[in-house]
Protein backbone atom coordinates (compact mmCIF):
# COMPACT_ATOMS: atom_id res chain seq x y z
CA UNK A 1 0.00 0.00 0.00
CA UNK A 2 1.34 3.42 -0.94
CA UNK A 3 2.08 5.53 2.12
CA UNK A 4 0.15 8.81 2.48
CA UNK A 5 2.08 11.97 1.64
CA UNK A 6 2.19 14.98 3.96
CA UNK A 7 -0.02 16.88 1.51
CA UNK A 8 -2.64 14.12 1.38
CA UNK A 9 -2.60 13.82 5.18
CA UNK A 10 -3.15 17.57 5.60
CA UNK A 11 -5.92 17.57 3.00
CA UNK A 12 -7.59 14.62 4.71
CA UNK A 13 -7.17 16.34 8.08
CA UNK A 14 -9.01 19.41 6.81
CA UNK A 15 -11.83 17.18 5.55
CA UNK A 16 -12.10 15.42 8.91
CA UNK A 17 -12.09 18.75 10.76
CA UNK A 18 -15.01 19.95 8.63
CA UNK A 19 -16.84 16.70 9.33
CA UNK A 20 -16.24 17.02 13.07
CA UNK A 21 -17.57 20.60 13.00
CA UNK A 22 -20.67 19.53 11.06
CA UNK A 23 -21.24 16.58 13.43
CA UNK A 24 -21.16 18.99 16.37
CA UNK A 25 -23.74 21.09 14.54
CA UNK A 26 -26.05 18.06 14.31
CA UNK A 27 -25.55 17.26 17.97
CA UNK A 28 -26.44 20.74 19.19
CA UNK A 29 -29.20 21.47 16.69
CA UNK A 30 -32.86 21.60 17.68
CA UNK A 31 -35.70 19.65 16.07
CA UNK A 32 -36.34 22.38 13.50
CA UNK A 33 -32.75 22.73 12.27
CA UNK A 34 -31.52 19.12 12.70
CA UNK A 35 -32.58 17.85 9.21
CA UNK A 36 -30.67 20.71 7.57
CA UNK A 37 -27.60 20.03 9.73
CA UNK A 38 -27.78 16.31 8.94
CA UNK A 39 -27.96 16.99 5.20
CA UNK A 40 -24.88 19.22 5.43
CA UNK A 41 -23.01 16.46 7.26
CA UNK A 42 -24.19 13.91 4.68
CA UNK A 43 -22.67 15.94 1.85
CA UNK A 44 -19.31 16.11 3.64
CA UNK A 45 -19.31 12.38 4.37
CA UNK A 46 -20.10 11.61 0.73
CA UNK A 47 -17.26 13.84 -0.49
CA UNK A 48 -14.81 12.26 1.94
CA UNK A 49 -15.75 8.65 1.05
CA UNK A 50 -13.54 6.12 2.85
CA UNK A 51 -14.02 5.65 6.61
CA UNK A 52 -16.15 8.82 7.14
CA UNK A 53 -18.70 7.65 4.58
CA UNK A 54 -18.75 4.21 6.24
CA UNK A 55 -19.73 5.90 9.49
CA UNK A 56 -22.55 7.74 7.71
CA UNK A 57 -23.84 4.47 6.25
CA UNK A 58 -23.99 3.03 9.76
CA UNK A 59 -25.87 6.07 11.04
CA UNK A 60 -28.44 5.65 8.24
CA UNK A 61 -29.72 2.42 9.84
CA UNK A 62 -30.42 4.09 13.19
CA UNK A 63 -33.73 5.72 14.19
CA UNK A 64 -34.20 9.41 13.28
CA UNK A 65 -31.20 9.43 10.93
CA UNK A 66 -33.02 9.24 7.59
CA UNK A 67 -31.03 12.22 6.30
CA UNK A 68 -28.03 9.88 5.89
CA UNK A 69 -30.04 7.60 3.59
CA UNK A 70 -28.39 8.87 0.35
CA UNK A 71 -25.08 7.44 1.60
CA UNK A 72 -26.56 3.94 1.48
CA UNK A 73 -27.53 4.11 -2.18
CA UNK A 74 -24.95 5.91 -4.25
CA UNK A 75 -22.87 9.06 -4.45
CA UNK A 76 -21.52 10.87 -7.49
CA UNK A 77 -19.43 8.29 -9.38
CA UNK A 78 -16.05 8.83 -10.98
CA UNK A 79 -16.53 9.22 -14.78
CA UNK A 80 -15.91 6.04 -16.75
CA UNK A 81 -13.02 7.58 -18.71
CA UNK A 82 -11.18 8.19 -15.44
CA UNK A 83 -11.29 4.54 -14.36
CA UNK A 84 -10.45 2.81 -17.66
CA UNK A 85 -6.68 3.17 -17.34
CA UNK A 86 -6.76 1.95 -13.72
CA UNK A 87 -8.94 -1.03 -14.65
CA UNK A 88 -6.83 -2.02 -17.64
CA UNK A 89 -3.69 -1.82 -15.53
CA UNK A 90 -5.18 -4.16 -12.91
CA UNK A 91 -6.59 -6.59 -15.49
CA UNK A 92 -3.37 -6.59 -17.50
CA UNK A 93 -5.11 -6.13 -20.86
CA UNK A 94 -7.35 -3.72 -22.81
CA UNK A 95 -11.02 -3.57 -21.77
CA UNK A 96 -12.12 -4.76 -25.21
CA UNK A 97 -10.30 -8.06 -24.61
CA UNK A 98 -12.58 -8.76 -21.64
CA UNK A 99 -15.88 -6.92 -22.17
CA UNK A 100 -18.30 -6.49 -25.04
CA UNK A 101 -19.81 -3.48 -23.26
CA UNK A 102 -18.78 -1.46 -20.21
CA UNK A 103 -21.25 1.11 -18.88
CA UNK A 104 -20.78 4.23 -16.71
CA UNK A 105 -21.27 3.63 -13.00
CA UNK A 106 -24.61 4.29 -11.34
CA UNK A 107 -23.51 2.86 -7.96
CA UNK A 108 -20.59 4.64 -6.33
CA UNK A 109 -19.83 3.89 -2.68
CA UNK A 110 -17.25 4.61 0.00
CA UNK A 111 -14.27 2.60 -1.29
CA UNK A 112 -15.15 1.85 -4.90
CA UNK A 113 -17.84 1.95 -7.55
CA UNK A 114 -19.74 -0.63 -9.62
CA UNK A 115 -20.16 -0.74 -13.40
CA UNK A 116 -22.50 -2.95 -15.39
CA UNK A 117 -20.68 -4.81 -18.16
CA UNK A 118 -21.07 -7.77 -20.49
CA UNK A 119 -18.24 -10.29 -20.81
CA UNK A 120 -17.18 -11.50 -24.23
CA UNK A 121 -19.05 -14.76 -23.57
CA UNK A 122 -22.28 -12.75 -23.20
CA UNK A 123 -22.64 -12.91 -19.41
CA UNK A 124 -23.87 -9.72 -17.73
CA UNK A 125 -21.62 -8.85 -14.79
CA UNK A 126 -21.08 -6.24 -12.10
CA UNK A 127 -17.52 -4.92 -12.03
CA UNK A 128 -16.51 -3.30 -8.74
CA UNK A 129 -13.41 -1.12 -9.03
CA UNK A 130 -11.50 0.23 -6.05
CA UNK A 131 -10.80 3.96 -6.20
CA UNK A 132 -7.22 4.56 -7.24
CA UNK A 133 -6.25 6.65 -4.21
CA UNK A 134 -8.63 5.33 -1.54
CA UNK A 135 -6.10 3.10 0.24
CA UNK A 136 -3.83 6.09 0.80
CA UNK A 137 -6.76 8.20 2.00
CA UNK A 138 -7.90 5.54 4.48
CA UNK A 139 -4.36 5.20 5.82
CA UNK A 140 -4.20 8.97 6.35
CA UNK A 141 -7.55 9.33 8.08
CA UNK A 142 -6.97 6.34 10.37
CA UNK A 143 -3.70 7.91 11.45
CA UNK A 144 -5.51 11.16 12.21
CA UNK A 145 -8.16 9.23 14.17
CA UNK A 146 -5.49 8.63 16.80
CA UNK A 147 -5.61 12.34 17.60
CA UNK A 148 -9.29 12.26 18.58
CA UNK A 149 -9.86 13.13 22.26
CA UNK A 150 -11.30 10.73 24.84
CA UNK A 151 -14.46 12.60 25.84
CA UNK A 152 -17.98 11.90 27.09
CA UNK A 153 -18.93 8.29 27.81
CA UNK A 154 -15.73 7.10 26.08
CA UNK A 155 -13.65 8.68 28.85
CA UNK A 156 -16.06 8.29 31.78
CA UNK A 157 -16.75 4.57 31.31
CA UNK A 158 -13.40 3.44 29.96
CA UNK A 159 -14.24 2.42 26.40
CA UNK A 160 -11.33 0.78 24.59
CA UNK A 161 -11.08 3.45 21.90
CA UNK A 162 -7.83 2.00 20.54
CA UNK A 163 -9.57 -1.35 20.20
CA UNK A 164 -12.39 0.22 18.20
CA UNK A 165 -9.89 1.97 15.94
CA UNK A 166 -8.05 -1.30 15.37
CA UNK A 167 -11.26 -3.13 14.47
CA UNK A 168 -12.29 -0.37 12.06
CA UNK A 169 -8.84 -0.25 10.46
CA UNK A 170 -8.61 -4.05 10.11
CA UNK A 171 -12.03 -4.18 8.47
CA UNK A 172 -11.25 -1.33 6.10
CA UNK A 173 -8.05 -3.14 5.10
CA UNK A 174 -10.10 -6.28 4.41
CA UNK A 175 -12.59 -4.28 2.36
CA UNK A 176 -9.78 -2.87 0.25
CA UNK A 177 -8.70 -6.42 -0.73
CA UNK A 178 -11.19 -7.54 -3.37
CA UNK A 179 -9.57 -10.97 -3.80
CA UNK A 180 -10.22 -11.65 -0.12
CA UNK A 181 -13.77 -10.40 -0.55
CA UNK A 182 -14.30 -12.79 -3.47
CA UNK A 183 -13.21 -15.71 -1.26
CA UNK A 184 -15.54 -14.64 1.58
CA UNK A 185 -18.46 -14.18 -0.80
CA UNK A 186 -17.99 -17.69 -2.23
CA UNK A 187 -17.74 -19.22 1.25
CA UNK A 188 -20.83 -17.31 2.42
CA UNK A 189 -22.85 -18.53 -0.55
CA UNK A 190 -21.80 -22.11 0.20
CA UNK A 191 -22.45 -22.04 3.95
CA UNK A 192 -25.51 -19.78 4.26
CA UNK A 193 -28.26 -21.53 2.33
CA UNK A 194 -31.53 -19.83 3.25
CA UNK A 195 -34.83 -19.90 1.33
CA UNK A 196 -35.16 -16.69 -0.65
CA UNK A 197 -31.49 -15.62 -0.33
CA UNK A 198 -29.47 -14.88 -3.49
CA UNK A 199 -25.69 -14.36 -3.38
CA UNK A 200 -24.14 -13.17 -6.68
CA UNK A 201 -21.76 -15.62 -8.36
CA UNK A 202 -18.09 -14.66 -8.44
CA UNK A 203 -16.33 -14.65 -11.85
CA UNK A 204 -12.94 -15.49 -10.41
CA UNK A 205 -11.00 -15.31 -13.69
CA UNK A 206 -11.21 -11.51 -13.74
CA UNK A 207 -10.99 -10.72 -10.03
CA UNK A 208 -7.93 -8.81 -8.85
CA UNK A 209 -6.86 -7.11 -5.61
CA UNK A 210 -8.69 -3.96 -6.72
CA UNK A 211 -11.30 -5.49 -9.06
CA UNK A 212 -14.21 -7.79 -8.25
CA UNK A 213 -16.35 -9.31 -11.01
CA UNK A 214 -19.60 -11.10 -10.22
CA UNK A 215 -22.93 -11.93 -11.84
CA UNK A 216 -25.19 -8.93 -12.47
CA UNK A 217 -28.34 -9.20 -10.36
CA UNK A 218 -31.53 -7.25 -10.95
CA UNK A 219 -33.79 -6.07 -8.16
CA UNK A 220 -35.54 -3.17 -6.47
CA UNK A 221 -34.53 -1.07 -3.50
CA UNK A 222 -36.20 -1.30 -0.11
CA UNK A 223 -38.58 1.60 -0.72
CA UNK A 224 -40.26 -0.32 -3.57
CA UNK A 225 -41.53 -2.95 -1.10
CA UNK A 226 -44.17 -0.52 0.18
CA UNK A 227 -46.48 -1.84 -2.54
CA UNK A 228 -45.86 -5.51 -1.72
CA UNK A 229 -48.42 -7.50 0.26
CA UNK A 230 -47.93 -8.05 3.99
CA UNK A 231 -47.30 -11.75 3.34
CA UNK A 232 -44.54 -10.97 0.83
CA UNK A 233 -42.96 -8.39 3.14
CA UNK A 234 -43.07 -10.92 5.98
CA UNK A 235 -41.34 -13.49 3.76
CA UNK A 236 -38.57 -10.94 3.12
CA UNK A 237 -38.26 -10.33 6.86
CA UNK A 238 -37.93 -14.05 7.57
CA UNK A 239 -35.23 -14.40 4.89
CA UNK A 240 -33.29 -11.48 6.39
CA UNK A 241 -33.55 -12.92 9.91
CA UNK A 242 -32.60 -16.45 8.90
CA UNK A 243 -29.63 -15.13 6.91
CA UNK A 244 -28.30 -13.40 10.02
CA UNK A 245 -28.96 -16.34 12.34
CA UNK A 246 -27.47 -18.98 10.06
CA UNK A 247 -24.42 -16.89 9.22
CA UNK A 248 -23.85 -16.19 12.92
CA UNK A 249 -24.49 -19.56 14.55
CA UNK A 250 -23.66 -22.00 11.72
CA UNK A 251 -21.30 -20.36 9.21
CA UNK A 252 -19.57 -18.22 11.89
CA UNK A 253 -19.14 -15.36 9.40
CA UNK A 254 -21.68 -12.53 9.48
CA UNK A 255 -22.32 -9.93 6.79
CA UNK A 256 -21.36 -6.79 8.69
CA UNK A 257 -22.50 -4.03 6.34
CA UNK A 258 -26.32 -4.05 6.36
CA UNK A 259 -27.01 -0.64 4.86
CA UNK A 260 -29.83 -0.56 2.27
CA UNK A 261 -27.48 -0.09 -0.68
CA UNK A 262 -26.30 -3.67 -0.21
CA UNK A 263 -29.76 -5.23 -0.70
CA UNK A 264 -31.95 -5.80 -3.73
CA UNK A 265 -35.44 -7.30 -3.62
CA UNK A 266 -37.32 -9.16 -6.34
CA UNK A 267 -39.59 -12.13 -7.01
CA UNK A 268 -38.67 -15.36 -8.76
CA UNK A 269 -40.57 -16.95 -11.64
CA UNK A 270 -43.07 -18.43 -9.18
CA UNK A 271 -43.69 -15.05 -7.53
CA UNK A 272 -41.75 -15.89 -4.36
CA UNK A 273 -39.85 -12.99 -2.72
CA UNK A 274 -36.05 -13.01 -2.96
CA UNK A 275 -33.36 -11.00 -1.20
CA UNK A 276 -30.14 -10.31 -3.13
CA UNK A 277 -27.31 -9.64 -0.66
CA UNK A 278 -24.38 -7.66 -2.07
CA UNK A 279 -20.92 -6.55 -0.91
CA UNK A 280 -18.96 -8.98 1.28
CA UNK A 281 -16.08 -6.64 1.99
CA UNK A 282 -17.08 -6.24 5.64
CA UNK A 283 -17.81 -9.58 7.28
CA UNK A 284 -17.45 -10.48 10.95
CA UNK A 285 -15.84 -13.74 12.07
CA UNK A 286 -17.44 -15.11 15.26
CA UNK A 287 -15.40 -17.54 17.41
CA UNK A 288 -17.08 -20.83 18.33
CA UNK A 289 -17.02 -20.10 22.07
CA UNK A 290 -18.73 -16.75 21.60
CA UNK A 291 -21.50 -18.00 19.33
CA UNK A 292 -22.22 -21.03 21.55
CA UNK A 293 -22.41 -18.77 24.60
CA UNK A 294 -24.80 -16.37 22.84
CA UNK A 295 -27.10 -19.14 21.63
CA UNK A 296 -26.99 -20.68 25.12
CA UNK A 297 -28.03 -17.32 26.59
CA UNK A 298 -30.97 -16.96 24.22
CA UNK A 299 -32.25 -20.51 24.70
CA UNK A 300 -31.63 -20.43 28.48
CA UNK A 301 -33.47 -17.14 28.82
CA UNK A 302 -36.40 -18.54 26.85
CA UNK A 303 -36.47 -21.73 28.94
CA UNK A 304 -36.07 -19.86 32.24
CA UNK A 305 -33.38 -22.32 33.35
CA UNK A 306 -30.20 -22.04 35.42
CA UNK A 307 -27.95 -20.82 32.58
CA UNK A 308 -25.14 -18.75 34.09
CA UNK A 309 -25.63 -15.42 32.31
CA UNK A 310 -22.47 -13.88 33.80
CA UNK A 311 -20.26 -16.76 32.61
CA UNK A 312 -21.87 -16.67 29.15
CA UNK A 313 -21.14 -12.97 28.71
CA UNK A 314 -17.54 -13.54 29.75
CA UNK A 315 -17.29 -16.41 27.24
CA UNK A 316 -18.49 -13.96 24.60
CA UNK A 317 -15.52 -11.72 25.37
CA UNK A 318 -16.95 -9.30 27.94
CA UNK A 319 -14.63 -7.98 30.65
CA UNK A 320 -15.44 -9.98 33.80
CA UNK A 321 -14.29 -7.28 36.23
CA UNK A 322 -16.43 -4.65 34.54
CA UNK A 323 -19.46 -6.93 34.50
CA UNK A 324 -19.12 -8.01 38.14
CA UNK A 325 -20.85 -4.93 39.67
CA UNK A 326 -23.94 -5.50 37.49
CA UNK A 327 -23.82 -9.32 37.40
CA UNK A 328 -27.05 -9.76 39.36
CA UNK A 329 -28.90 -7.63 36.80
CA UNK A 330 -27.74 -9.63 33.77
CA UNK A 331 -30.62 -12.16 33.72
CA UNK A 332 -33.20 -9.35 33.77
CA UNK A 333 -31.19 -7.50 31.12
CA UNK A 334 -31.14 -10.63 28.93
CA UNK A 335 -34.89 -10.87 29.15
CA UNK A 336 -35.09 -7.36 27.70
CA UNK A 337 -32.37 -7.90 25.08
CA UNK A 338 -33.78 -11.22 23.88
CA UNK A 339 -37.50 -10.48 24.23
CA UNK A 340 -38.20 -11.07 20.50
CA UNK A 341 -36.99 -14.68 20.96
CA UNK A 342 -39.15 -15.20 24.06
CA UNK A 343 -42.48 -14.56 22.35
CA UNK A 344 -44.40 -17.19 20.42
CA UNK A 345 -45.68 -15.91 17.10
CA UNK A 346 -44.94 -12.62 15.29
CA UNK A 347 -43.23 -9.96 17.39
CA UNK A 348 -43.66 -6.28 16.51
CA UNK A 349 -40.55 -4.23 17.26
CA UNK A 350 -42.69 -1.18 17.99
CA UNK A 351 -43.59 -2.83 21.32
CA UNK A 352 -39.99 -3.53 22.34
CA UNK A 353 -38.73 -0.11 23.52
CA UNK A 354 -35.25 -1.62 23.88
CA UNK A 355 -33.24 1.54 24.61
CA UNK A 356 -35.74 2.91 27.12
CA UNK A 357 -35.98 -0.37 29.00
CA UNK A 358 -32.20 -0.83 29.09
CA UNK A 359 -31.82 2.69 30.43
CA UNK A 360 -34.52 2.04 33.03
CA UNK A 361 -32.88 -1.18 34.17
CA UNK A 362 -29.25 -0.01 34.24
CA UNK A 363 -29.40 3.78 34.38
CA UNK A 364 -25.99 5.27 33.63
CA UNK A 365 -24.50 1.81 34.08
CA UNK A 366 -25.70 1.04 30.56
CA UNK A 367 -22.43 2.67 29.44
CA UNK A 368 -20.54 0.41 31.84
CA UNK A 369 -22.20 -2.63 30.25
CA UNK A 370 -21.39 -1.43 26.75
CA UNK A 371 -17.78 -0.63 27.61
CA UNK A 372 -17.41 -4.14 29.06
CA UNK A 373 -18.08 -5.65 25.64
CA UNK A 374 -15.21 -6.54 23.28
CA UNK A 375 -14.44 -3.88 20.69
CA UNK A 376 -15.27 -6.19 17.76
CA UNK A 377 -18.81 -6.66 19.11
CA UNK A 378 -20.01 -3.39 17.59
CA UNK A 379 -19.78 -4.92 14.09
CA UNK A 380 -22.02 -7.80 15.16
CA UNK A 381 -24.41 -5.36 16.82
CA UNK A 382 -24.45 -3.45 13.55
CA UNK A 383 -25.81 -6.57 11.84
CA UNK A 384 -28.59 -6.88 14.45
CA UNK A 385 -29.39 -3.16 14.17
CA UNK A 386 -29.64 -3.66 10.41
CA UNK A 387 -32.17 -6.48 10.83
CA UNK A 388 -34.24 -4.32 13.20
CA UNK A 389 -34.14 -1.45 10.70
CA UNK A 390 -35.48 -3.62 7.88
CA UNK A 391 -38.24 -5.20 9.97
CA UNK A 392 -39.39 -1.76 11.13
CA UNK A 393 -39.26 -0.37 7.59
CA UNK A 394 -41.21 -3.37 6.27
CA UNK A 395 -43.82 -2.80 9.01
CA UNK A 396 -44.11 -6.48 9.82
CA UNK A 397 -43.49 -8.78 12.75
CA UNK A 398 -41.87 -12.20 12.48
CA UNK A 399 -41.61 -15.21 14.77
CA UNK A 400 -38.00 -14.77 15.88
CA UNK A 401 -37.69 -18.09 17.70
CA UNK A 402 -39.10 -20.05 14.73
CA UNK A 403 -36.77 -18.20 12.35
CA UNK A 404 -33.80 -18.96 14.63
CA UNK A 405 -34.55 -22.66 15.08
CA UNK A 406 -35.28 -23.17 11.37
CA UNK A 407 -32.01 -21.43 10.45
CA UNK A 408 -29.64 -23.19 12.86
CA UNK A 409 -31.24 -26.63 12.91
CA UNK A 410 -31.77 -29.00 15.85
CA UNK A 411 -28.15 -30.19 16.13
CA UNK A 412 -26.67 -26.69 16.51
CA UNK A 413 -29.38 -25.72 18.99
CA UNK A 414 -28.91 -28.91 21.04
CA UNK A 415 -25.13 -28.39 21.15
CA UNK A 416 -25.64 -24.84 22.45
CA UNK A 417 -28.14 -25.98 25.07
CA UNK A 418 -25.62 -28.56 26.33
CA UNK A 419 -22.86 -25.95 26.46
CA UNK A 420 -21.60 -25.08 29.95
CA UNK A 421 -19.35 -22.01 30.12
CA UNK A 422 -16.44 -22.08 32.51
CA UNK A 423 -17.41 -20.54 35.88
CA UNK A 424 -15.73 -17.17 36.41
CA UNK A 425 -13.66 -17.10 39.61
CA UNK A 426 -13.88 -14.13 41.92
CA UNK A 427 -15.17 -12.98 45.30
CA UNK A 428 -18.86 -12.51 46.02
CA UNK A 429 -20.13 -13.52 42.60
CA UNK A 430 -23.95 -13.80 42.68
CA UNK A 431 -26.01 -16.54 41.07
CA UNK A 432 -27.04 -15.25 37.65
CA UNK A 433 -29.41 -17.89 36.28
CA UNK A 434 -32.88 -17.35 34.87
CA UNK A 435 -34.70 -19.96 36.98
CA UNK A 436 -35.53 -17.65 39.88
CA UNK A 437 -36.20 -14.52 37.84
CA UNK A 438 -39.51 -12.79 38.50
CA UNK A 439 -41.78 -12.55 35.48
CA UNK A 440 -44.44 -10.17 36.73
CA UNK A 441 -44.91 -7.04 38.81
CA UNK A 442 -48.14 -7.36 40.79
CA UNK A 443 -50.11 -4.44 42.24
CA UNK A 444 -53.18 -5.32 44.30
CA UNK A 445 -55.61 -3.30 46.42
CA UNK A 446 -58.30 -5.01 48.50
CA UNK A 447 -61.15 -3.84 50.72
CA UNK A 448 -61.96 -6.68 53.07
CA UNK A 449 -62.64 -9.64 50.77
CA UNK A 450 -63.25 -7.45 47.73
CA UNK A 451 -60.46 -6.82 45.23
CA UNK A 452 -60.52 -3.20 44.11
CA UNK A 453 -57.42 -3.06 41.88
CA UNK A 454 -55.36 -5.87 40.34
CA UNK A 455 -52.56 -5.09 37.89
CA UNK A 456 -50.13 -7.57 36.33
CA UNK A 457 -47.21 -6.04 34.43
CA UNK A 458 -43.81 -7.23 33.14
CA UNK A 459 -41.34 -7.41 36.02
CA UNK A 460 -39.04 -4.83 34.41
CA UNK A 461 -41.76 -2.22 34.96
CA UNK A 462 -40.79 -2.12 38.64
CA UNK A 463 -38.35 0.58 37.55
CA UNK A 464 -41.40 2.78 36.86
CA UNK A 465 -43.22 1.80 40.05
CA UNK A 466 -43.93 5.37 41.17
CA UNK A 467 -45.60 6.11 37.82
CA UNK A 468 -47.69 2.91 37.91
CA UNK A 469 -49.16 3.18 41.38
CA UNK A 470 -52.60 4.88 41.35
CA UNK A 471 -52.45 8.52 42.47
CA UNK A 472 -54.65 7.87 45.50
CA UNK A 473 -52.35 5.06 46.65
CA UNK A 474 -49.26 7.18 46.07
CA UNK A 475 -50.68 9.92 48.27
CA UNK A 476 -51.28 7.40 51.08
CA UNK A 477 -47.72 6.07 50.75
CA UNK A 478 -46.24 9.56 51.01
CA UNK A 479 -48.49 10.33 53.96
CA UNK A 480 -47.50 7.11 55.74
CA UNK A 481 -43.79 7.96 55.50
CA UNK A 482 -42.56 4.43 56.28
CA UNK A 483 -42.21 3.31 52.64
CA UNK A 484 -39.23 4.56 50.65
CA UNK A 485 -40.13 3.87 47.01
CA UNK A 486 -36.78 4.95 45.45
CA UNK A 487 -34.98 2.60 47.86
CA UNK A 488 -37.39 -0.26 47.04
CA UNK A 489 -36.90 0.25 43.29
CA UNK A 490 -33.12 0.32 43.65
CA UNK A 491 -33.16 -2.83 45.79
CA UNK A 492 -35.27 -4.65 43.18
CA UNK A 493 -32.79 -3.59 40.51
CA UNK A 494 -29.76 -4.61 42.61
CA UNK A 495 -31.18 -8.07 43.32
CA UNK A 496 -31.76 -8.73 39.64
CA UNK A 497 -35.58 -8.61 39.78
CA UNK A 498 -35.85 -11.77 41.86
CA UNK A 499 -39.31 -12.68 43.22
CA UNK A 500 -39.83 -10.67 46.42
CA UNK A 501 -42.38 -8.58 48.30
CA UNK A 502 -41.83 -4.90 47.64
CA UNK A 503 -44.18 -3.33 50.17
CA UNK A 504 -47.53 -3.62 51.89
CA UNK A 505 -49.54 -0.72 53.26
CA UNK A 506 -52.48 -1.36 55.60
CA UNK A 507 -55.08 1.32 56.27
CA UNK A 508 -58.36 1.22 58.14
CA UNK A 509 -60.28 0.22 55.01
CA UNK A 510 -57.75 -1.06 52.46
CA UNK A 511 -54.68 -3.24 52.01
CA UNK A 512 -52.14 -2.24 49.35
CA UNK A 513 -49.72 -4.97 48.20
CA UNK A 514 -46.95 -4.79 45.59
CA UNK A 515 -44.59 -7.67 44.79
CA UNK A 516 -42.48 -9.34 42.12
CA UNK A 517 -43.83 -12.74 41.21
Amino acid sequence: MKRPTLTSTIRRGIQLAKIAHAAAGVRWSDAATRPLAQRALTRLLADARGAPMKVGQYLATLPDHQAFGPLTESVEPVPVDAVVATLESMLGCPLDDVFLTFEPSEAAASLGQVHRAVLRDGQAVAVKIRYADIATAVEAEMGLAGLLPHVGPVKTWGFDLNGYRTVLKDNLDRELDYLGEADRQYQFATAVTVPGLVVPTIVREWCREGVLVQSWEEGQRLSALETWSAADRRAVGVTLAQTLFKSLFVAAEVHGDPHPGNYLFRKDAQGRPQVVLLDYGCTVSVPELARRALLKLISGCRAGDDTDAFACFVAMGFDAEKLRPIASTLPALCRVLFEPFLRNGPFGLQDWALSERMDALLGDLRWWFRSAGPSHLFLLMRAFHGLMYYLQTLRIGIDWWAALTDAVGPDTLAAAQMFRPMPVPGPGRPVTGFAGLARFLKIQITEGERQVVSLTLPAEQVIHLEELIPAETLERIHADGSINLPHIIQQARDTGLNPQPLFQLDTATRVYRVWLD
